[in-house]
């Protein structure tokens, strides 16, 4: 890649810059990501300051940055090398990835790598730009860092998207006109209401993290009973748990409950078994609706939600949100946001639920790695963000969220009735 022509962003990785524009617009930090690694023991400094800097002369990406060419809009341009950062912490994680997530980030340092000391051992932190890559390519990218020696091997460390495309831009223009007409015929089942709506006019305040992370044992159990109630669908449990959640959420805070729940649910484009994309957001998003009125009839649901998949797969819409981002691509952010949330009112869903799938993250430098999870600033529309990961046999879920929009203590007051959904308890 040289200086001149820089490396286009792909059609999600430019939604991501606008959104962190807007991010940006309302106080936060930006459009970032971190994904954090616990190890049984301490990691040496000095031999991962190494590992880094052979890594960056291997993959000059680490170094990416930012710029803008006429007639391409934003594009990576080669920067400087990523330098290895330390922190401190005393008890829990969580404390300092909120902290981490509020700091500010743009595309002129769009990655993080730092190692925090804690108590009795280390925990690798990745923090980056999230239009730089998805929570598969960072895990991927911490897992190489993490061998013992740097390789460059046949790695095509960037995808996009846009490569699924129809070539001709009629064609990708008609695939958008007819996601266009999918998210108008969902609004037909009546309004939703995202929590940027519950507290109206309030500022977002901090980025939050709940986290909801299960035992082996239960995680067992959460199999089982996925396979008794929708079969593999664990995305589809994941959720319908999540829209029960903002029901609960609303009724609490004494809010009308709105007709419907809508969830954007990203899912990787990546083929199956592949470890070697590092860079770019290769996923899709797709809208599934819930009316409320049935959401206590798990069955009709989970069917529901059935059928809504199969009919986007059906009907060829798998790629529309990325047809509509790449014919709108030049235009103004304030616009392509009212075209994506003119269906609802203004909303572009009721939440986020993102389900990247088991993290490859098992050993590091040699060492067993005994936690691992990916959090995210969520924009201020819908403003939460659900990401369930399984690591070492464990499920988890991290609550994503702005506390002006979802005050913690709420959150945490629900998580009880959130486990027992997931594993087919509520009564």
């Amino acid at each position: 890649m040289s200086r001149r022509v820089g490396r286009p962003l792909g059609a999600i990785d430019r939604f991501h810059l606008r959104l962190h524009r807007e991010t940006r617009a309302a106080g936060l930090g930006g459009a970032s990501c971190v994904l954090v690694a616990s190890l049984e023991g301490r990691v040496p400094r000095e031999r991962l300051a190494r590992r880094l800097r052979e890594a960056s002369a291997v993959r000059p990406e680490l170094g990416w940055r930012l710029g803008w060419q006429p007639g391409r809009g934003s594009v990576w341009r080669p920067g400087r090398a990523p330098e290895l950062g330390e922190r401190s912490f005393t008890a829990d994680l969580e404390p300092l990835v909120e902290e981490r997530l509020a700091a500010p980030i743009d595309g002129a340092r769009p990655l993080e790598v730092e190692l925090w000391h804690g108590p009795t051992s280390d925990t690798l932190a990745l923090r980056w730009f999230h239009p730089l890559t998805d929570a598969l390519g960072a895990a991927r990218l911490l897992l190489w860092l993490g061998e013992e020696a740097p390789s460059a091997g046949d790695r095509p460390s960037f995808a996009a998207p846009d490569e699924r495309l129809p070539a001709g831009f009629r064609e990708r223009l008609e695939l958008a006109r007819r996601y266009g007409q999918h998210a108008l015929s969902l609004a037909q089942g009546g309004p939703i209401l995202s929590p940027a709506r519950w507290v109206k006019d309030a500022p977002p305040g901090r980025p939050r993290v709940h986290r909801i992370r299960f035992t082996e044992e239960e995680t067992r159990r959460f199999d089982l009973a996925r396979r008794r109630r929708a079969g593999l669908a664990e995305a589809s449990i994941i959720v319908l748990a999540a829209a029960r959640l903002c029901h609960r959420l609303l009724r609490e805070g004494g809010g009308d409950a709105p007709a419907q729940h809508l969830a954007v649910m990203p899912v990787s484009l990546d083929p199956k078994g592949q470890r070697d994309r590092l860079f770019g957001n290769n996923i899709t998003t797709l809208l599934l609706a819930l009316p409320s009125a049935s959401l206590d009839d798990e069955a009709a649901v989970l069917a529901r939600l059935a059928a809504q998949r199969r009919a986007i797969v059906r009907d060829g819409l798998e790629l529309g949100m990325v047809a509509s981002l790449a014919a709108f691509r030049a235009l103004p952010d304030g616009f392509v946001h009212w075209l994506a949330g003119s269906p609802f009112a203004g909303q572009r869903g009721s939440f986020i639920a993102s389900s990247p799938g088991p993290l490859p993250l098992e050993r590091l430098f040699g060492q067993r790695v005994v936690d691992a999870y990916t959090s995210v600033v969520p924009s201020p529309q819908p403003g939460l963000v659900i990401v369930t990961e399984r690591q070492g046999g464990r499920l988890s879920l991290q609550l994503c969220h702005l506390d002006g929009q979802i005050p913690a203590a709420s959150l945490a007051a629900q998580s009880g009735a959130l486990r027992a959904d997931l594993l087919g308890e509520m009564r």
